[in-house]
């Protein structure tokens, strides 16, 4: 085993040449049976259990060996089934692990949490287990584990909304499912694959970076990407590089030069989608820069050529931008249609995540003309699909919405309340860019209804 330097939570501060699990008196097979466990209800293949693990296939069957010579495990099945959970049975309880872990916490300072968070507790708001079982072990394992670089990594391989999954596949003939990404994952979180070489891995990581606000981390790693040195791009990955740059200088304030990235691109861009997708982020960019006209010129030409592709995920996406768009410009009936288009498109393709995007948005215009049942039926449906997939930024989008609809309502308290929630629920996330854009508009808002007070409230 190469040697490695490991911070440790408690008394002894560093220790070398030793697995983070054996100093925490977990063994490998512990944490095997333990994950086994957690994973009773599922359906998971030797391959996602390893990856989930982040462990090689041999050397889980050798803990799966050891585990049964124990009698801690009993094979009830032949090793060609499919389902792992169908070849073997946990044969005893999982408490004095479950009691050890309750020991490990995230720290502020170290894992980029906003409070100390029991690791268990901290799992715990995952409804997956496959999430729990891959959060418990990468902290168990890595060198230095920060919660936000894998949380928002997994969100980013899982979630159907992906830019990156999207392009991926269109430039790859191979499907890459969950199982696969999350491999990818936790070979680099845990030192197995050299993240220097893996373009891919440092895409998720540069993306990661800029999604939780360190925008100069991010900017770096974008750059050196695109540097020309060691590691080597395909076109997808050079378009989803450039493409993450372009956000990070717009997030840091150069949008000239961001607009100049997009213009190079779509220039330079063969594939038609593609083409089209970068033109929809410029009408973006449009909008953040006030130029609502331009950006609306940009997005009615990605939906014409939307249209004619028949693509009606980037319809979807289109049309609901466009909306925001309109609903700022205060054209709320144009704002509404447009919405309402979006919706129709993502459920034609089955994206219950996009549906869950645009139905927030729905919810505000419904607020607006006072039909306050219909607006938290449209946030009730949001949370639930946002719960389903455990996307966690995603409800604290709905708790932000659902303040605003507690404004319009009259009710300052509970508007206070769920904004508070809106910033705890998913923290770090949001980025603290978004975080400062919703808290201006939340006070903005309460200004607007009377309720001056809750600046102060805030802090």
């Amino acid at each position: 085993m190469r040697e490695r330097h490991i911070e440790l939570i408690g008394e002894i501060d560093f220790i070398s040449g030793e697995p983070f699990i054996e100093t925490m008196m977990i063994s490998p097979e512990e944490l095997t049976l333990y994950s086994l466990f957690q994973l009773r209800e599922s359906s998971v293949t030797r391959e996602e259990f390893s990856a989930l693990m982040g462990i090689r296939r041999s050397t889980l069957d050798t803990y799966l060996s050891r585990l049964s010579s124990s009698g801690l495990v009993h094979r009830i099945g032949k090793h060609h089934r499919r389902n792992l959970l169908e070849t073997i049975r946990v044969t005893c309880g999982v408490d004095e692990i479950e009691r050890k872990l309750q020991g490990c916490s995230l720290k502020p300072a170290r894992h980029g949490v906003d409070r100390e968070w029991g690791l268990l507790e901290f799992s715990s708001r995952y409804a997956d287990p496959r999430c729990r079982v891959f959060l418990i072990s990468m902290y168990l394992k890595r060198d230095r584990f920060d919660v936000t670089d894998v949380t928002t990594a997994m969100n980013l391989m899982r979630n159907d909304q992906s830019i990156y999954r999207i392009f991926r596949d269109r430039f790859s003939s191979v499907d890459v499912p969950f199982s696969t990404a999350i491999w990818d994952m936790s070979l680099y979180v845990c030192g197995v694959r050299d993240e220097g070489n893996d373009a891919d891995i440092l895409l998720l990581r540069a993306e990661s970076f800029r999604r939780r606000g360190e925008l100069e981390s991010s900017l770096e790693l974008y750059r050196s990407l695109l540097s020309g040195g060691s590691i080597s791009l395909n076109e997808n990955q050079w378009f989803q590089a450039n493409i993450g740059l372009a956000y990070v200088l717009e997030e840091i304030g150069e949008m000239d030069r961001a607009e100049e990235m997009i213009d190079s691109m779509m220039g330079m861009a063969e594939d038609v989608t593609l083409k089209s997708y970068l033109r929809e982020i410029k009408g973006v960019f449009l909008y953040f820069k006030g130029e609502y006209e331009a950006s609306l010129s940009e997005l009615n030409h990605c939906i014409r050529s939307f249209t004619t592709l028949g693509d009606y995920f980037f319809l979807g996406i289109c049309y609901n931008n466009r909306g925001v768009v309109n609903f700022n410009l205060g054209r709320t009936e144009n704002a509404e249609r447009d919405w309402r288009r979006s919706l129709r498109c993502v459920r034609r393709i089955g994206s219950r995540y996009m549906e869950a995007v645009v139905l927030p948005n729905l919810a505000d215009i419904e607020s607006g003309k006072g039909n306050f049942r219909a607006a938290e039926r449209y946030l009730r449906i949001a949370r639930r699909i946002f719960e389903e997939n455990d996307y966690l930024e995603g409800i604290s989008t709905v708790e932000f919405n659902k303040a605003l609809l507690y404004l319009e309502k009259g009710k300052p308290g509970s508007a206070l309340k769920h904004f508070r929630i809106s910033e705890t629920i998913a923290a770090p996330l949001p980025s603290p860019g978004n975080r400062k854009i919703r808290r201006d508009w939340f006070v903005k808002k309460a200004r607007e209804k009377g309720f001056v007070e809750i600046e102060a409230l805030l802090g």
